[in-house]
């Protein structure tokens, strides 16, 4: 090809190329707007519809899908919420995959065990709060920071903890600095402490002996140490107990928790009540004591003239040997009373003490005493009173012991009425509600009341009428045994002009060898145990001992014994407290009838009784 056609074609080529380009493209152009516009008129319209409907589709179907998923969840964490806030009952019920159905089935499982488990748990904390409330020693549980998480009735009781002790220092409501001292001790050493501390006291009532024991208490494992622990301002410090300012606020200070107890939880405080145990042993003290004394004066006297008589006397001087021997004689017939009389205590403080009841009038029990009586107490210068009610007073009783009764009273009255004086004795029935029972055992004093059940007043300071609280044998009186709420009794009377005994002394007078002068006692042939077996005789027969006194005006010993119905035989008559009560014999009088004015109703030697018996 030559170089000119080649030049041509290169032209041609250069022209007609791009202007066929431009050609197709303008053609192609034309084309695809007629098809974008007739797409746009026909199909557009449908495309976006059916994308909305798909777009619908799909969403409901996503929903329901994960609503299927979901829901077995949903139930399942409502289900743990539940059982979390203590509906261990609430079970969950699911429908759907395999692994949700299995995972709700495991899940119903647990609520059931945590059921059983926390009704086990419940169980043993009723029995463990039983078993504490229940106990006559006293509990506490002490955390290793000093805190106080637990104390039983009986520990409260004690302590005399205030209502919401739980969560203070143990050292701010003790109170005490002898068991601070030892819980102290427990908590610093980690080991078991066991001490004797006594409780102060308010004046007038007995200290409270306590028999401490502080044990610790073990955890699994190892605990951590305890955080350094701060005491609350006003908490009682150990030391300030101790320096006598126990009521004053104490600085705060911190202490740290021992390494002896970082394996423990705290410690558990035992508290045995052990105060009549000490009363008891010093009664034995006493009574050996007061025994060796009544004793020694009349050996000494017996073994003195003996050896006076051995020496001579009694060929020397038959005079001086007559009264020598006569010394000798009313010192072994003292010794002799003293004996009986503790023999006769003895008895009667035994589970049987062997009474041999019958029926009896008290009027005529009272009677033959007084008359009895009568020629020794005129011979003191004494006047006797008789006061007996008209009716029949039934009782059922030993009458050697009901004798002995009015015996201890009449020569009481006797010693300590001067001459000039009037003594009385006075029998009546008694119908009224019956007072509370006496305080518990390991209260010692008295407390003023009123009678029993005749509805006065109770008297205070002189002239009040006291009854022991004290459970022990030989404290001031008894308050009449529990029972109905209405008794019958037969009263028993003996009342003094004379010198009277002092509030202080008189819950004192029923206990063994307690004279309130002893010197007028002694110097009358007094062993100091006729109103210890009055007390004793009386309870033995069901009944109650009670004095009332004032200085400077006399003194009344009233007993109380249960009222014999119609047919009631000695089972009926030995129930303390009797289940009869309220009972009055067939024609008896009712309560408030006089005792205390001359009539019908008295008796006075050298008068006539109108119609009596």
């Amino acid at each position: 090809m030559t170089g000119g056609l080649r030049r041509y074609l290169a032209w041609r080529l250069a022209v007609f190329f791009p202007l066929g380009v431009a050609v197709v493209g303008t053609v192609t152009a034309l084309l695809l707007g007629e098809v974008e516009q007739l797409f746009s008129r026909a199909f557009l319209p449908t495309l976006v519809l059916g994308l909305v409907v798909a777009a619908g589709t799909g969403a409901g179907l996503g929903w329901a899908i994960a609503g299927r998923v979901t829901r077995p969840v949903q139930e399942l964490v409502d289900g743990a919420r539940r059982l979390a806030a203590g509906e261990f009952d609430r079970r969950v019920h699911v429908e759907g995959p395999d692994e949700l159905v299995t995972l709700a089935r495991a899940f119903n499982e647990m609520a059931a065990r945590l059921r059983a488990t926390v009704d086990e748990l419940d169980a043993e904390r009723e029995r463990l709060a039983t078993v504490l409330g229940t106990m006559t020693s006293g509990v506490l549980f002490i955390e290793r920071d000093g805190r106080l998480r637990l104390a039983n009735p009986a520990a409260r009781r004690m302590l005399d903890l205030p209502p919401h002790a739980e969560g203070l220092d143990y050292v701010s409501v003790t109170r005490s600095y002898p068991l601070v001292q030892a819980i102290e001790t427990g908590l610093r050493t980690g080991r078991p402490v066991a001490e004797d501390v006594t409780l102060p006291a308010d004046p007038g009532e007995t200290p409270r002996h306590l028999r401490v024991a502080v044990v610790t208490v073990p955890t699994r494992g190892t605990a951590p140490p305890a955080s350094p622990r701060r005491r609350p301002p006003g908490a009682l410090d150990p030391v300030d107990v101790a320096g006598g300012r126990a009521g004053a606020n104490a600085e705060s200070r911190t202490d740290a928790t021992p390494a002896a107890l970082a394996g423990t939880q705290g410690v558990v405080v035992v508290l045995h009540d052990v105060t009549d145990i000490r009363r008891l042993e010093q009664i034995r003290r006493d009574f050996v004591a007061n025994v060796s004394h009544e004793l020694r004066t009349p050996v000494a006297a017996i073994q003195g003239f003996a050896e006076t008589l051995l020496e001579g006397a009694i060929h020397d001087d038959p005079a001086t040997a007559e009264h020598f021997a006569r010394v000798i004689h009313r010192e072994a017939e003292r010794m002799a009373r003293l004996v009986q009389d503790l023999l006769d205590l003895a008895r009667l403080e035994s589970p049987e003490p062997g009474l041999r009841r019958e029926p009896l009038d008290l009027r005529e029990s009272a009677r033959a005493a007084a008359q009895q009586w009568r020629p020794r107490l005129e011979a003191a210068g004494l006047d006797l009173v008789l006061e007996l009610p008209p009716e029949p007073v039934p009782v059922f009783a030993d009458p050697h012991r009901l004798d002995q009764v009015w015996t201890n009273l009449l020569d009481n009255a006797r010693q300590h009425t001067p001459s000039g004086g009037t003594v009385t004795v006075v029998v009546r029935r008694e119908e009224a509600a019956r007072p509370g029972p006496a305080a518990g055992p390991g209260t010692r004093g008295a407390r003023a009341a009123g009678g029993a059940g005749d509805g006065a007043a109770p008297r205070t300071a002189a002239g009040s009428l006291l009854q022991a609280e004290e459970a022990g044998p030989d404290q001031a009186g008894t308050a009449p045994p529990a029972g109905g709420p209405r008794a019958a009794w037969a009263v028993g009377e003996v009342r003094d002009t004379g010198h009277g005994i002092p509030p202080e002394a008189l819950p004192r007078i029923f206990e063994r060898f307690y004279r309130v002068d002893r010197g007028r006692s002694r110097a009358a042939g007094g062993t100091g145990l006729g109103l210890a077996i009055v007390k004793h005789v009386v309870e033995a027969h069901g009944g109650t001992v009670e004095a009332e006194s004032e200085l400077g005006r006399g003194t009344t010993v009233r007993f109380r014994l249960p009222l014999r119905g119609p047919g009631e035989g000695p089972d009926d008559a030995q129930r303390p407290g009797g289940e009869r009560a309220g009972r009055p014999a067939a024609g008896g009088a009712r309560g408030g009838e006089r005792s205390g004015e001359p009539g019908a109703g008295e008796v006075r030697y050298g008068e006539q009784q109108p119609g009596g018996p």
